[in-house]
């Protein structure tokens, strides 16, 4: 059996070295602050999963899923891997977080760490999701990924952040963005962004958006409650195919903001191709699904490019907008 295995996910880690005081979440998260406060290296490498866990829990994913050939084989590649994958993850990850909470003058003191969740990206490790609330003006949150291993907690990955947002509800909120299609196949998005501030004003929520540098081509607004708080635009940006490399066209497409009080409903629709200078015929209407009219202009992978730029477009347009009202509102 050939299966495609990220080592460099598979891993996270680093030294054997056990650190039997982990019996709780709470603890691990105290040592993980004062690591990166203090600038302790030794301390902070201790808390990281050991290498026996992650290859046992490789093991244990995966031993019914090869053969013993191809087990043995991967499992050497992790251990040859192991140092230098945890080298360039984890303490890269380490000397940004220390240097970042040097500038900016961050306060570990009296937080609760609190599990908000699970992430299934890599089964074998059964990632909980940890979050506290950090005492600080700009830089809120503090989140971090652990696993359970001869019954104490570990770091499972070095996605380790001290930031503005909440990058969990952030992460959350964008696997939410989808492309859909309407009644007539037509390629759309629709959903909502909740801000954090819950009972957040229509009328600042519209300001923020209308003064902010992410949001373009603003082409109509409305603060009149008797007509609702709304905006919408227009947009185009240059197409890709062939891994960058071919320029398609030009796609364009239209959206509109409804907002309410703490949250923003959001569509993205009418998405237009024109060739504009590129060597491929204009397609016009964008359809959700590949069909006969886009096969007599471009190939079905071409075609999924096309969709996944603008889905990787679209999540970074709400990501961007809930980013910068979240800050301006609080």
């Amino acid at each position: 059996m050939n299966l495609r295995i990220s080592i460099s996910i598979i891993l996270l880690l680093t030294l054997t070295l056990s650190f039997g005081q982990n019996k709780s979440i709470q603890i691990l998260g105290n040592n993980l602050a004062e690591s990166i406060s203090k600038n302790d290296t030794l301390l902070f490498k201790k808390l990281i999963l050991p290498k026996e866990s992650v290859i046992n829990k490789f093991k244990d994913e995966y031993s019914s899923k090869m053969s013993n050939e191809e087990l043995k084989n991967t499992i050497k590649q992790i251990e040859e891997s192991y140092s230098e994958t945890v080298k360039t993850l984890f303490l890269t990850k380490f000397m940004i977080l220390t240097t970042k909470i040097d500038i900016f003058k961050v306060n570990f003191e009296n937080i609760k760490y609190n599990v908000v969740g699970t992430d299934n990206t890599v089964p074998s490790l059964d990632l909980t999701l940890i979050h506290s609330n950090l005492n600080h003006e700009t830089l809120k949150h503090f989140t971090f990924m652990v696993s359970k291993f001869n019954d104490h907690w570990y770091l499972a990955s070095p996605t380790i952040n001290i930031s503005e947002n909440n990058k969990f509800e952030e992460a959350k909120a964008l696997k939410k963005v989808t492309l859909s299609e309407d009644e007539n196949g037509n390629l759309i998005s629709e959903g909502i962004i909740i801000l954090e501030k819950e009972n957040a004003n229509q009328n600042n929520i519209l300001s923020c958006i209308l003064n902010s540098p992410v949001i373009i081509g603003v082409e109509e607004s409305s603060n009149d409650p008797d007509k609702g708080f709304y905006l919408n635009g227009k947009w185009e940006y240059t197409s890709y195919v062939d891994g960058t490399s071919t320029i398609v066209g030009i796609v364009e497409f239209k959206y509109e903001y409804k907002i309410s009080n703490g949250s923003i409903h959001y569509k993205y629709f009418d998405y237009i191709h024109r060739k504009e200078d590129s060597n491929f015929q204009s397609i016009g209407q964008l359809p959700k699904k590949f069909n006969k009219k886009i096969s007599d202009v471009f190939d079905e992978n071409q075609y999924n490019e096309m969709l996944f730029d603008i889905h990787l477009n679209l999540r970074n347009a709400v990501k961007n907008c809930k980013s910068y009202v979240d800050k301006c509102i609080n």
